[in-house]
């Protein structure tokens, strides 16, 4: 992952509300969840959510499926996938500054 697409990953992760997106669907698997149901479950404004959806999609971080009048959003465990090798390519240098491996966890561990 170059660092330019590894910003804007984190950029879309800086926020308590997309990041409780990714949270909730990491739970939910390939599946997913609606829009509607991530806004009550958030218990946010569907027009505030659909800003921040917007961003993680952009971000390759979640997958869009219309189905009938809803929109489902999953996980896109390819783009996350991306981020957690980053994180892990890091690994060389953060074990030089605090003295210890971290190895993250991968999300193909993690999801599903």
């Amino acid at each position: 992952m170059d660092s330019f697409l590894a910003v804007e990953n984190f950029s879309a992760l800086a926020h308590n509300h997309r990041l409780s997106v990714v949270r909730i669907l990491t739970k939910k698997g390939p599946q997913g969840l609606s829009a509607g149901d991530i806004s009550r479950e958030l218990g946010i404004a569907p027009s505030t959510l659909s800003a921040h959806l917007s961003q993680l999609e952009h971000a390759g971080l979640l997958t869009s499926r219309r189905q009938h009048r809803n929109v489902f959003y999953a996980i896109d465990r390819t783009g996350l996938s991306r981020l957690a090798s980053f994180l892990n390519d890091l690994d060389g240098p953060v074990a030089k500054v605090f003295g210890k491996s971290s190895h993250f966890e991968s999300p193909t561990k993690a999801v599903g």
